[in-house]
């Protein structure tokens, strides 16, 4: 299964995380996920409920996971046309919900909701 690094990834990002709590905050490790390849290892994000957005960037897609690690959807493919990517490398996620990836070799920021639908750029 494509999923086999997570615990590896949140485990990195866990550590990371801690190097920039402020002073006086306390963190516990909550739980781990199942494993992801290390295409991975770069952008994420997560929405206000919970759900974690990955960037496959060798893959050229994202991945969707709810707060539990569960695989949702997944959306993008190699090229230049809407909903395509040449090496996302970056991503994020408004107050709305829409999802905002930065693709690199395109020299573009794609704009889609939640569940992937390209919306503009």
């Amino acid at each position: 299964m494509k999923h086999k690094y997570v615990s590896l990834m949140l485990a990195i990002i866990f550590i990371f995380a801690n190097a920039f709590v402020a002073y006086g905050e306390t963190y516990q490790f909550e739980r781990t996920w199942q494993l992801l390849p290390s295409e991975y290892i770069g952008s994420w994000t997560a929405d206000a409920a919970g759900n974690i957005y990955l960037v496959a960037c060798n893959d050229n897609r994202i991945e969707k996971f709810d707060s539990n690690g569960n695989f949702l959807t997944q959306w993008g493919s190699n090229g230049t046309g809407n909903g395509q990517f040449g090496f996302p490398s970056g991503i994020a996620v408004d107050a709305a919900g829409n999802v905002y990836i930065a693709d690199k070799l395109n020299c573009r920021i794609q704009k889609f909701d939640s569940n992937g639908n390209y919306l503009t750029q």
